[in-house]
């Protein structure tokens, strides 16, 4: 019925502000229905109110329970969305902490941790960025990328953070997937020559 209502209203009324309200009501009762968030995300974009569509998505997660593997799915899909959305609006904060409520759901969505490298890199927020590297470098398969997501977080932990000991950790971990890598094995012998120094 809401459905039918946010269709009238939009094509009959030309009023797609109540279109969105009535689809926003429908999504509240459905949220396991992608069809109907793709319209409330529509319809905002029509009515010029895309900040309504994200907070509807943002009060639907804060209704969504969480027991079942049904509902986790649909808080990862529906804070997935939310987060998205909220990034193209340039609210790069409120898709942050999407993005990270996502990561709790699904430690390793790919999405989410790509999206947050992202965010990261832009701020230069390096310790965050070296922990999601490393959280990246976890669930990749091609080894080659594995090993420059554990180098590049290594390395930030080294100079943009002074935490020799996490780039030790770093490098040791790109020497776990290649235990022949030049670039690792030559720093961490600076590194061990370094400590001996100051030891």
């Amino acid at each position: 019925l809401l459905e039918t209502i946010a269709e009238r209203c939009e094509k009959e009324l030309r009023d797609p502000k109540r279109a969105l309200e009535a689809m926003a009501r429908a999504l509240k009762l459905r949220a396991d229905e992608p069809r109907l968030a793709d319209e409330v995300e529509r319809l905002g974009e029509v009515a010029g109110t895309p900040v309504r569509a994200a907070e509807t998505f943002e009060q639907v997660l804060d209704g969504v329970g969480v027991a079942g593997s049904a509902m986790g799915e649909t808080r990862v899909a529906m804070g997935l969305r939310t987060a998205q959305l909220w990034d193209r609006l340039g609210q790069t904060d409120r898709a942050e902490t999407r993005y990270l409520f996502v990561l709790e759901n699904d430690a390793d969505n790919g999405e989410a941790l790509a999206a947050l490298d992202r965010i990261y890199r832009g701020r230069g927020a390096h310790a965050e960025l070296a922990s999601i590297l490393e959280r990246r470098a976890g669930i990749e398969y091609d080894v080659g990328e594995k090993k420059r997501l554990y180098a590049e977080a290594a390395e930030l932990r080294e100079r943009a953070l002074g935490d020799v000991a996490g780039a030790v950790i770093g490098w040791r971990k790109v020497l776990d997937v290649d235990d022949g890598d030049v670039p690792a094995l030559d720093n961490l012998a600076r590194l061990y020559e370094h400590e001996e120094q100051w030891a």
